[in-house]
C-alpha cells in the first residue's frame, strides 16, 4: 500500500513538471485529438458549394497513373489547394477511411500544429510576449471555436493562412539577424519564404498583396539598413516563388495559352476584373453568408443588402477602377460608413459552422457575447502591446504581409473567413492578455475598463441587429 501510494506520488510530481502538463507537443497532441472529437461529433460527410468544388478540382487531376497537372481547369482558382487536397483522395479510393474521414483527420494534425505551436511562436517571435503553455490550450479552444466549420470543410482560408504565418516567422528570422553577415542558412530562409509565400497565393489570390508588399518593404528596409548585399534574399525569395509558380505557369501556357504565373481570375469574368466585380458587389452587399437553412430563409445565398450602397450603385456605373475611385469620390462619407460597417462584419462570427444549418441556432446570441468579448480584450491587448514593442524592421514587412490583404477584402461582399487571420490576431492578443494579467492592475482599473466593455458590447449587438434587420432576420435577444 505504501509502495502504490510511493508511485502515485512519483507519478503526480512527474506530470506536475515541464515533461507534461508544461509540454508544448502534449498540447499540440490533445489539440489534435479535440479537433478530431469535435470533427467526429459534427458527422459531417457532404461538402455543399466551395468546400465540394474543392474536392472535385482534386479528383480532376486523375488517380495514380492517369495523374496529370493539365486536367486541372479552373481559371478562378489556383491549382495548389486542389493538389493538397490530392491525397485525400487517392486515400480514400484505395479504401483507407473514407473522404471525411481522411480529410477530418489531415486537416485536425495541421490545424491543431497551427494553433498550438505556430501562431504562439509568431507572437513570441515578432511581438517578444511571453505565450504560456496553458495559454496555448486557451487560444487552442478558441480558434476550434471560432473556426471549427474551416477546420471540417475543405476550404481555402485556414491552408492560405497556415502558410502566411510560416512566412511571417521566416521573416522575423531574417531581419533578426540582418545586421549579421549574409549565409547560406539566411538564404534558404529566404528561399522558403517565398515558397510559403507563393503558396498562400496560389490558394488564396488575395495573398498576391503579401507577396508585393514582401519584395517592396524588404528592399527599402535592406536599402535603409545600408546593407545591398542583403538583396540576394530577396532574390532567393524569388526563386521560392518561382519553385511553386511554375506548376502555374505550366498549366496557363498549356490550358490558356498564357505564359503567366498568375491565377487567370479574368478568364472566368469575360475579360473583366474579378476584384473589380468585387469591388461593385461591396458596395451594396454589407455581408455575405451560405445558408442551408431553407426552412427559415428561401435562398442558398443569405444577403445582407445595404440600401444606401444599392442606391449608389444603381445611379452609378462601374466599368473601370477609375470609374470606382471617382464613385468614391464623389459619395465619401456614405462609403466610408459602408466600409466601416464591412470591418465590423468581417469580425462578427455568428455561425462558425461556415454553412448555416440553423439560422436561430441556440448558441448565436453566445457566440456573438464571446466573440466581442475576446476583440474588446484583443483590443486592449493591442493597444497595450503597441506602447511597449519595440521597433524592429521585421514588424513593417510583416505587417503589410498580413494586413495589405485584409485592407483589399473590407470593400467587398464580406464573409467572415476572409476576415479570419485579422480574428486570429485579435484572439491570440486577447489570450496573451488574459493569461497575462497582473491582477492589482486589473482590479485598479477595472472600473474604467467595465464602462468601455459595456459599451463596446452594445454598440456590437446593435450593428449586428442593424445588419440582420436586412434580410428579415430578428435579433435572438
Amino acid at each position: 500500500m505504501i509502495k502504490e501510494s510511493s508511485h502515485l506520488g512519483m507519478l503526480l510530481k512527474f506530470l506536475s513538471t515541464n515533461n507534461i502538463i508544461n509540454s508544448k507537443s502534449v498540447c499540440f497532441i490533445v489539440s489534435f485529438f479535440l479537433y478530431l472529437l469535435v470533427g467526429i461529433i459534427s458527422n459531417v460527410s457532404e461538402f455543399p458549394y466551395d468546400s465540394g468544388y474543392y474536392l472535385s478540382l482534386a479528383a480532376s487531376y486523375g488517380l495514380f497513373e492517369n495523374f496529370d497537372i493539365l486536367h486541372f481547369s479552373s481559371s478562378l482558382r489556383g491549382y495548389l489547394y486542389p493538389l493538397l487536397l490530392y491525397p485525400v483522395i487517392l486515400i480514400s479510393n484505395i479504401g483507407i477511411g473514407t473522404i471525411a474521414i481522411d480529410l477530418l483527420v489531415i486537416n485536425s494534425f495541421v490545424y491543431s500544429l497551427l494553433s498550438s505551436l505556430i501562431i504562439p511562436y509568431f507572437f513570441e517571435k515578432v511581438f517578444a510576449v511571453k505565450f504560456r503553455v496553458y495559454a496555448r490550450y486557451v487560444f487552442s479552444i478558441i480558434f476550434l471555436f471560432f473556426f471549427r466549420g474551416l477546420i471540417i470543410y475543405p476550404l481555402s482560408d485556414l491552408p492560405a493562412i497556415f502558410f502566411i504565418f510560416v512566412a511571417a516567422i521566416l521573416t522575423q528570422k531574417i531581419y533578426s539577424e540582418i545586421k549579421m553577415p549574409l549565409s547560406l542558412y539566411k538564404c534558404l530562409i529566404g528561399l522558403l519564404c517565398g515558397v510559403c509565400l507563393a503558396s498562400a497565393y496560389y490558394i488564396r489570390p488575395i495573398y498576391l498583396i503579401s507577396i508585393i508588399a514582401w519584395i517592396i518593404l524588404s528592399i527599402i528596409v535592406i536599402m535603409i539598413n545600408r546593407k545591398p548585399k542583403m538583396l540576394i534574399l530577396v532574390a532567393f525569395m524569388l526563386i521560392g516563388l518561382a519553385l511553386i509558380a511554375s506548376p502555374q505557369i505550366y498549366i496557363n501556357t498549356n490550358n490558356y495559352d498564357t505564359v503567366s504565373p498568375l491565377i487567370l481570375t479574368e478568364k472566368s469574368y469575360d475579360g473583366d476584373s474579378l476584384y473589380l466585380e468585387q469591388l461593385g458587389w461591396g458596395i451594396y452587399i454589407s455581408k455575405y453568408e451560405t445558408n442551408m437553412d431553407l426552412s427559415h430563409y428561401p435562398s442558398a445565398s443569405l444577403k445582407y443588402i445595404d440600401q444606401t450602397g444599392l442606391n449608389i450603385y444603381n445611379n452609378n456605373q462601374i466599368d473601370s477602377y477609375i470609374d470606382y475611385i471617382l464613385l468614391f469620390l464623389s459619395h465619401p462619407l456614405d462609403m466610408c460608413c459602408i466600409y466601416l460597417l464591412h470591418l465590423f462584419n468581417g469580425l462578427d462570427i455568428t455561425y462558425p459552422s461556415i454553412y448555416i444549418y440553423d439560422l436561430y441556432d441556440p448558441l448565436r446570441t453566445f457566440t456573438q457575447l464571446f466573440n466581442y468579448t475576446l476583440l474588446f480584450i484583443g483590443i486592449v491587448g493591442c493597444v497595450n502591446l503597441i506602447k511597449r514593442t519595440r521597433y524592429h524592421d521585421s514588424l513593417v514587412v510583416i505587417g503589410g504581409m498580413l494586413l495589405l490583404p485584409i485592407l483589399l477584402v473590407i470593400p467587398t461582399a464580406v464573409e467572415t473567413r476572409f476576415f479570419a487571420i485579422l480574428s486570429i490576431i485579435f484572439y491570440g492578443l486577447a489570450t496573451i492578455t488574459i493569461t497575462n494579467i497582473d491582477l492589482k492592475d486589473a482590479i485598479n482599473k477595472s472600473r474604467k475598463y467595465i464602462l468601455y466593455y459595456v459599451g463596446f458590447i452594445i454598440i456590437c449587438f446593435i450593428l449586428n441587429h442593424q445588419v440582420f434587420s436586412l434580410v428579415g432576420i430578428p435579433h435572438i435577444i
